[in-house]
């Protein structure tokens, strides 16, 4: 039992300033939904696109490729290779960096990509004005993410904050100065984030993906606004489990650092326990309160009506989501990403399938799904 609360200890400290800041960064996405919301129907529906799809087809690949330098630096802490952490942090700035510049056309040409793909012209004008403003943000990730994982601490003025921080010596043992070394063994590194980055893109993908499919359905604003909604609530409770999953990457890779595979599966035990506590939690409030929900970010009968019917089908999916990142994060620890990006791929496969061989369709009379 003492192992049990010593262990859970350990796991809060690392996930608490996690699970802290990242709520703190989402809720100015949140916040920003509740303004536009009271606006207008459009407003809100160009707002919940450009943040819950754009910007998280960036945040989900990039906080992925972020994730190997946890697999790296904790089981070179585990090992006491101290020396290695800061050379790991100066690869993943430079492979980030590159890959968030390949990025940047999603954004600078979204309207285009929008109406290519059938989204209403007013809709996919506003999403375009939008993403352009978040460009400074979707920039910010390779710094903010990888710097999290080494200070294992959001946004540019906190990023400049961790950067002099760890320039300053105040990690003496992990920051020796920026070195050459930093360009070997670059395709090794390339390798471990591009799995990490596929296997969180996917993770994130599989649900967004259902707000650009509520475009095509009649009264697309009041569909988009209810979707929107309830992946907003979802992407809330996600910002505390994505906290649970680092500590998990970061517990795991520390101990079979250490060689101690015994104390990884115990951390990985203890990880997967506390979220399924804080999921049925969160399950219950959501069960108990999903017209109070709503209410935040909108003042639309319609669309508080359509998130009350959508609230059972939530509650369940943020229960299953309190389990399976911090199973990724065991993953991660573990080095496993290219085997749980394989797992996301075949699965998105199999959904895609069944759902071109079965005979799903779309209440045409009442428009919902």
């Amino acid at each position: 039992m003492t192992e049990t609360w010593l262990e859970s200890f350990k796991i809060w400290q690392i996930a608490g300033p996690s699970i802290f800041t990242r709520l703190a960064m989402f809720s100015m996405t949140i916040v920003t939904q509740a303004f536009a919301g009271h606006l207008g129907d459009l407003n809100l529906a160009a707002i919940s696109i450009a943040t819950t799809v754009i910007i998280s087809i960036s945040f989900g690949f990039l906080l992925g490729m972020a994730s190997a330098l946890e697999t790296f630096c904790g089981q070179a802490y585990g090992a006491k290779q101290y020396h290695l952490l800061g050379i790991y942090l100066q690869r993943s700035w430079i492979v980030l960096s590159l890959c968030s510049m390949l990025l940047l056309p999603m954004f600078l040409f979204a309207t285009p990509i929008l109406k290519l793909i059938g989204q209403p012209t007013e809709v996919a004008e506003q999403i375009g004005l939008v993403a352009m403003w978040l460009i400074p943000f979707h920039l910010s990730f390779p710094f903010q993410f990888t710097l999290q994982r080494f200070l294992h601490f959001s946004w540019w003025v906190s990023i400049f904050g961790m950067f002099g921080y760890c320039l300053c010596g105040e990690c003496p043992l992990t920051w020796s100065g920026f070195s050459s070394q930093a360009f070997v063994g670059l395709w090794e590194f390339f390798k471990i984030s591009l799995a990490s980055g596929i296997m969180l893109l996917l993770e994130n993908f599989y649900f967004r993906v259902l707000i650009i499919v509520s475009g095509y359905m009649h009264k697309t604003e009041v569909a988009v606004e209810a979707l929107s909604i309830c992946i907003s609530i979802y992407a809330w409770e996600s910002m505390i489990t994505l906290g649970l999953l680092a500590a998990a990457g970061v517990r795991v890779s520390n101990q079979l650092g250490a060689n101690n595979a015994k104390g990884a599966k115990f951390s990985a035990t203890i990880s997967v326990l506390t979220s399924l506590v804080l999921g049925l939690c969160f399950w219950s409030i959501i069960i108990a309160f999903p017209e109070n929900l709503a209410t935040i970010f909108t003042s639309n009968s319609s669309v508080i009506a359509m998130v009350n019917e959508l609230a059972v089908i939530l509650s369940l999916t943020v229960l299953l989501n309190c389990i399976q990142p911090v199973l990724s994060g065991v993953a991660v620890g573990s080095g496993w990403q290219a085997l749980v990006a394989v797992v996301n791929i075949g699965y998105l496969g199999w959904n895609v399938d069944w759902y071109s061989s079965s005979d799903v369709h779309t209440d045409n009379h009442h428009h919902r799904m």
